[in-house]
């Protein structure tokens, strides 16, 4: 261990030299992730030191030797690798690492030194929004859901499987208020329903037996005083999902007086039934 925080002491004296790295975001910057060490310093920037950045990658690499996957000393042994020009051997170092344990912190650096823009880290984004149903819904879930489903017709069952895997985290484990994960689910079982019925049923036909009383309960939507997109996306999922009485609240709610764009989208992704109900 001593190795390790000698090592990061050595590298946030030299913070000025790292904060420069263009490759490395500084919204990404691992001392945002450090703060513990920081007490240990001075509090001025700009004291001057002998020690190097070369000395820093000597304990910090030695700390690893010894302490193998410690992602907190890794992080600062990456970013001072790439200050250094090391670059290959940095992202070397985290993929070994993220693909030893799938671990969060390792994937966020990946991301953060990779010089593609975050929507274009398809396999990278892929694991990291079915690791953590929390990320950022803006920053993650969104921009890139966004882009998947425009393009549904392009991806593999295997992609697919890892679509739906991920929206069902997101309804299941997410915030339950939150109204995106409902909605990417109402698309994808609008389209898999024309296309691939077979997986609807296998992913989501066990869990129809807890989502009719969890989610999908008639007090539910017979509470609903307004419109909602939470209500509006969950309602259609549930119309795509269960063969519902005529007079269940689901279509009262869905029949009801929507704004246009709920209108428009329960239009577009309702199931059409073989009768009139």
């Amino acid at each position: 261990m001593s190795h390790g925080y000698h090592g990061i002491l050595v590298a946030c004296l030299r913070e000025i030299e790292l904060d420069g790295v263009e490759q490395y975001p500084s919204s990404a910057h691992v001392f945002g992730l450090c703060e513990s060490v920081q007490f240990l310093l001075s509090a001025d920037s700009g004291v001057p030191t002998k020690h190097t950045l070369a000395e820093a990658e000597k304990h910090l690499a030695m700390a690893l030797k010894l302490e193998k996957g410690n992602t907190y000393f890794l992080a600062f042994y990456a970013q001072i690798l790439i200050a250094q020009g090391h670059f290959p051997k940095a992202m070397d170092l985290l993929k070994e690492q993220y693909n030893a344990e799938k671990s969060l912190p390792c994937l966020r650096m990946i991301m953060s030194i990779d010089p593609r823009e975050i929507i274009d880290q398809t396999e990278h984004i892929l694991d990291y929004l079915a690791l953590d149903p929390f990320a950022s819904r803006a920053t993650y879930f969104e921009p890139f859901m966004a882009m998947a489903l425009c393009k549904l017709d392009d991806w593999d069952e295997a992609t697919m499987r890892r679509l739906i895997a991920i929206v069902l985290n997101r309804v299941e484990l997410g915030d339950p208020d939150e109204a995106c994960g409902w909605e990417c689910l109402a698309i994808l079982l609008s389209y898999l329903r024309t296309s691939n019925q077979a997986l609807i049923d296998e992913l989501l036909g066990p869990r129809l037996v807890w989502w009719k009383d969890a989610y999908f309960a008639s007090d539910c939507f017979y509470r609903a005083k307004e419109e909602s997109d939470l209500m509006v996306y969950k309602a259609v999922c549930a119309q795509q999902l269960m063969d519902l009485e005529p007079g269940h609240p689901v279509y009262k709610l869905l029949s009801g007086r929507l704004s246009n764009a709920h209108a428009e989208f329960v239009n577009t992704h309702m199931r059409v039934l073989d009768q009139q109900r």
